[in-house]
């Protein structure tokens, strides 16, 4: 669930746990991956974890982003800001939904106000 102390989580930290839990929340690391997901790099970090590649980054993530971890901070302030900007709308949304088809999945973005500007889908490649 997203928390109120959400403006205020630590990127370094969050990349460098080994803990599984503990200090962070499972929807605190949740929100690294929805922001590669939004930066259009969640993929690209998939495959470089599965190619063992990180060229010669610190980090997969830094990898996937193609930027030190230094360059990364102000882009993950701002995902956060808009994020806790959103946060009542994020709350409403469903947590999942499986959906019988196309115009469902229309209807559903339009009216739950989903971002979709990086989702593809898989037939054609282009966003819905």
């Amino acid at each position: 669930m997203l928390g109120t102390n959400l403006t205020r989580l630590d990127l370094k930290n969050l990349l460098t746990t080994k803990q599984t839990q503990g200090q962070f929340r499972e929807s605190d690391l949740r929100m690294v991956s929805m922001f590669l997901w939004e930066q259009g790099k969640f993929q690209r970090f998939l495959q470089l974890i599965q190619q063992r590649e990180k060229h010669g980054y610190d980090s997969y993530f830094e990898a996937a982003l193609e930027m030190p971890i230094e360059r990364v901070l102000p882009l993950w302030k701002r995902y956060l800001i808009e994020v806790a900007a959103r946060r009542s709308q994020v709350l409403r949304l469903p947590p999942s939904a499986i959906l019988p088809d196309e115009p469902t999945f229309r209807k559903f973005i339009r009216f739950y106000q989903v971002p979709v500007e990086n989702l593809k889908t898989e037939q054609s490649g282009k966003s819905p």
